[in-house]
């Protein structure tokens, strides 16, 4: 596939789906084994990731003169759609270059490794690459607002001290939604982000904690942002925990 191809199939992707790409990119040598991506993506195993790399392949296997490739398994041909994003090697996928060059070009990645405050979307918001067309068009307002960039690391590690239950309410979301939610939740920063300057070293546990996005949502209808312990008492009281 070329770059305009990835381009095209890129926008028809999920956010999740852009996540997992994401993850592989940002990975070294932009290689990345489907247990490292489980990892990343905090899957209970690796076949959450295996599903999203054949459906992702699948995606751009989809777009006008893209062939795809077989491989046996089980004495079975099945199609090779992980080809699409790169070659399986002893290191995992390696993404082409050309997929490389496509989420740049869509500013879904950054290649500035020194960039501390990035132009950030809310989770339930567009991508960068679909602002232009839906503003001609009338369908969306920007909004845009300058944050920190939240360390991959220190997320995943607040995740594997917490768990993915939101810590206030105790809701799970691959429990109510399945597998299209594995691995989901939102990370809060008790320290807003807004109220810290230069470079700061995140504590996972100290710092961060897992909510859902409704009580996400409410923490920060206060100002200043309510306090965990707050939001607690209200639902134990609310729902008797």
């Amino acid at each position: 596939m070329n770059i305009e191809q990835y381009i095209e199939g890129l926008k028809t992707l999920s956010l999740k789906q852009i996540e997992l790409l994401k993850a592989i990119y940002y990975s070294p040598n932009h290689s990345c084994t489907a247990k490292e991506l489980a990892k990343l993506l905090n899957y209970k195993s690796f076949n959450g990731a295996n599903r999203q790399i054949g459906a992702i392949g699948q995606r751009f296997a989809q777009i006008k003169g893209v062939e795809t490739k077989y491989y046996i398994d089980h004495n079975q041909e099945r199609d090779a759609f992980f080809e699409h994003i790169g070659p399986y090697t002893k290191y995992g996928s390696v993404m082409h270059k050309e997929l490389c060059q496509a989420l740049e070009n869509l500013k879904v990645v950054s290649t500035d490794k020194n960039q501390l405050v990035i132009t950030d979307r809310l989770p339930t918001e567009i991508l960068i690459f679909e602002e232009d067309q839906l503003l001609k068009e009338g369908k969306v307002t920007q909004v845009l607002v300058n944050k920190y960039e939240r360390n991959s690391e220190a997320r995943r590690n607040c995740i594997q001290h917490y768990g993915l239950k939101c810590r206030i309410c105790e809701f799970d979301f691959q429990e109510v939604y399945g597998n299209i939610a594995e691995g989901y939740i939102l990370v809060h920063h008790i320290v807003p982000l807004s109220e810290l300057s230069g470079e700061y070293e995140v504590d996972p546990v100290r710092d961060l904690i897992p909510v859902c996005a409704n009580c996400h949502s409410v923490i920060h209808l206060t100002r200043p942002a309510m306090k965990i312990e707050d939001l607690q008492k209200i639902v134990k009281k609310r729902f008797n925990k």
